[in-house]
């Protein structure tokens, strides 16, 4: 996504924060706004470009959408501390904060489970049902793929021997996998769903199983970023359901509201 540049400023700022008494904020030009690769890239950029609208009105300075090809990438442009800005899955938020100078601002209200889906007029009831054959996901390190691998272990399974993976890009790519007939299930999220039901497609599919639940997606801001500029975004998000342009920003990214995330929610996930 042509980071080079982006990357070594963000790198020099990094270094200045271990000056004491720096000031930053005049020397702000544009914020990164990342957005880990949970859908299509077209189709993220039409989700989150209204959301780095809000922040540059808020904030008054320029917001720039970011997204990485895969999951791997996106992480690795976390571990180089690129975004300013992020929205991340639970999964990589305690090194992103623990290591990579991230701060929570807000997370989704509610929580998040992995589900498996099937087509509709397969035999498949249950998750032993699927032992020996094809399972679609998304990245290895996905949220909803490290669920629904604790469920495999703790139903028995061996999810390296006992089910053959197959990784898609995002959890469209997944689930039309399974409708071709390139596996037999697919596992993804009730968010993901809600793109089947708007293209009138959810009757294609079965949920067999649900996993358990965790604290749900977030967003961050780095350190590096102003106090009164953190403070102003956790309250841009949090006021969204609050108002008709914020509840049509949340109905765009296909987000719920958001609540204040504190750091120990996601202790479960360390």
């Amino acid at each position: 996504m042509g980071h080079t540049v982006s990357n070594v400023s963000r790198r020099a700022i990094i270094l200045l924060l271990l000056l004491p008494a720096v000031a930053l904020s005049d020397e702000i030009e544009t914020y990164l706004f990342g957005v880990f690769p949970h859908v299509p890239t077209s189709k993220l950029f039409e989700m989150y470009s209204p959301v780095a609208k809000d922040f540059e009105a808020k904030l008054g300075v320029p917001v720039s959408v970011r997204t990485r090809s895969s999951y791997y990438e996106f992480e690795e442009a976390i571990i180089s501390q690129v975004y300013d800005i992020a929205l991340i899955q639970p999964y990589n938020y305690p090194d992103a904060h623990d290591k990579y100078n991230y701060l929570p601002v807000a997370r989704r209200s509610d929580q998040l489970s992995a589900l498996l889906l099937v087509r509709k007029e397969s035999d498949y009831q249950r998750l032993a049902d699927i032992r020996g054959r094809i399972i679609a996901s998304t990245a290895k390190t996905a949220a909803v793929s490290r669920l629904m691998e604790s469920e495999v272990l703790a139903a028995g399974f061996d999810p390296q021997h006992d089910f053959v993976r197959v990784y898609k890009n995002n959890h469209f790519s997944c689930m039309q996998t399974v409708l071709i007939g390139g596996a037999d299930a697919c596992i993804t999220s009730v968010r993901a769903l809600d793109h089947y039901h708007k293209v009138k497609l959810i009757d294609k599919f079965r949920i067999i199983h649900e996993s358990k639940k965790i604290p749900h997606v977030l967003y961050v801001v780095h350190k590096r970023v102003p106090q009164a500029h953190r403070d102003a975004i956790k309250q841009t998000i949090l006021n969204w359901q609050n108002t008709p342009s914020g509840r049509e920003i949340l109905a765009q990214s296909q987000m719920i509201g958001f609540s204040e995330a504190h750091d120990s929610e996601y202790d479960v996930l360390r």
